[in-house]
């Protein structure tokens, strides 16, 4: 009787190590095949958006509060240096443009997995550098800080230093970076966007914003003229330029060639006059700028 009892508890315990190691690998093998099928998902969504795009169709997105370069007109209809530009490049491509407004955080996702072959995501960087493949540059230009009047006796950021002056900038720019790095971090305000910055600002919550020179001498002369700019730069000489896929150096060569071609013939300074944008842009720099590879 005792050895009939001691072989049950054995054949038990045998079934219970044997139910608990069937479900450790039902657990794994579920594991494994979400693991493939979310990889192989990922794979084919990207590769399937890639076939579904027309040849001839160069797909760019681009950011729709940036004035004088992207933003909506009164018709809503997307205008700016940056649409002129893509048009004129993607014809000179033989292709169609077809022209998306992204914001700020779907741009570099959205060419990644294929949704757009050019975007622009900002000035040229290190950083931006490892994740996509830039195009040569269409713009140089400042960065400065914009200031409201009762601010007109400062000449530069550092006067904002040990002050409760605020600065707003937008989630996702190297303005973050430059801010802290430079010890301007507690008088730093971020904001989801661009347009939250703008509205911040004219709304007094804050006191400047960091803007492209180009962008501040455009609204400047043409929408705010009560706009102070500090005389004094905040960083010199940002390159801009469209990225692409690393992997895409068909299309890297081939825009590569109508932006020389574009520069040569003095198309990409035509259409900054258009826009009221002053000499300050080196597009008579662009020429040597064109020979550096940002690969």
């Amino acid at each position: 009787m005792l050895k009939q009892r001691e072989l049950q508890r054995s054949l038990l315990s045998g079934f219970s190590r044997l139910s608990r190691f069937l479900i450790r690998f039902s657990l794994a093998a579920v594991v494994l095949g979400a693991v493939l099928l979310t990889s192989y998902g990922v794979r084919h969504w990207v590769s399937t958006a890639k076939q579904s795009k027309p040849a001839n169709v160069l797909h760019v997105g681009l950011l729709d509060d940036t004035p004088p370069y992207c933003f909506y007109s009164e018709n809503n209809q997307l205008v700016g240096i940056n649409i002129d530009i893509a048009t004129e490049l993607a014809h000179r491509m033989g292709m169609t443009p077809k022209i998306e407004a992204v914001s700020f955080n779907r741009l570099t996702s959205g060419l990644i997995t294929g949704q757009y072959d050019l975007v622009r995501i900002g000035s040229v960087t290190p950083s931006r550098g490892k994740v996509v493949r830039y195009i040569y540059p269409d713009l140089i230009s400042s960065d400065v800080l914009v200031v409201h009047n009762n601010l007109k006796h400062l000449q530069s950021m550092e006067g904002f230093r040990n002050q409760p002056y605020k600065i707003g900038v937008y989630n996702g720019t190297s303005y973050i970076s430059l801010l802290r790095n430079r010890g301007f971090e507690p008088n730093m305000v971020i904001y989801p966007n661009q347009r939250d910055v703008f509205l911040a600002f004219y709304k007094h919550r804050v006191d400047a914003i960091i803007m492209a020179e180009s962008v501040a001498y455009y609204i400047k002369q043409v929408r705010d003229p009560s706009i102070l700019i500090l005389p004094d730069k905040v960083r010199t000489e940002r390159k801009y330029g469209f990225a692409l896929q690393k992997s895409d150096l068909a299309l890297w060569k081939s825009a590569n060639t109508a932006i020389e071609t574009m520069v040569a013939d003095g198309t990409i300074a035509d259409i900054h006059k258009r826009w009221h944008i002053p000499a300050f842009v080196n597009t008579t720099d662009l020429p040597l700028i064109l020979k550096r590879r940002y690969e």
